[in-house]
């Protein structure tokens, strides 16, 4: 999880220590209500790294938790945060001239079995979704 940016930043120098040939794409998760509140500002402090910003030739992927953030807070306020956050994150991207990529993970209590998944992406945020999209989808539980 990204709290903060020294979180995003060790996860690279991990990989340059290590001598990755081929570094992996790193995706920030933001899960916690304070986290989530926090995170267009982690964000912003991540784009103003020159090496950073041109190290995914100005596309980044950010992963919005609802895990966690349903367990820290309530349902209501969890999805607000949620929905809020969204905004304030495309404000900084369109700052920094970066191309977002929500990423939505529905594995939690919040989205399982929430309703059809079609639903929920017409349910995000306008002009939050540009012409990308990833969301994982929880597999049905098995008994047996």
């Amino acid at each position: 999880m990204a709290t903060t940016p020294y979180d995003v930043l060790a996860a690279e120098l991990f990989q340059r220590e290590c001598h990755v040939k081929q570094p992996l794409r790193v995706v920030l998760l933001f899960e916690k209500l304070a986290d989530l509140k926090a995170t267009p500002v982690v964000v912003a402090c991540l784009f103003l790294i020159g090496w950073y910003k041109n190290r995914f030739n100005g596309k980044q992927e950010v992963m919005i938790g609802y895990s966690n953030s349903g367990k820290d807070a309530r349902k209501l306020s969890t999805t607000w945060a949620l929905y809020k956050d969204q905004e304030e994150l495309i404000k900084v991207a369109k700052q920094y001239g970066i191309k977002l990529t929500m990423f939505h993970g529905r594995g939690d209590t919040i989205g399982r079995e929430g309703g059809p998944t079609h639903l929920a992406i017409l349910s995000q945020p306008p002009n939050t979704i540009h012409s990308s999209l990833r969301v994982t989808i929880p597999r049905k539980r098995r008994l047996f």
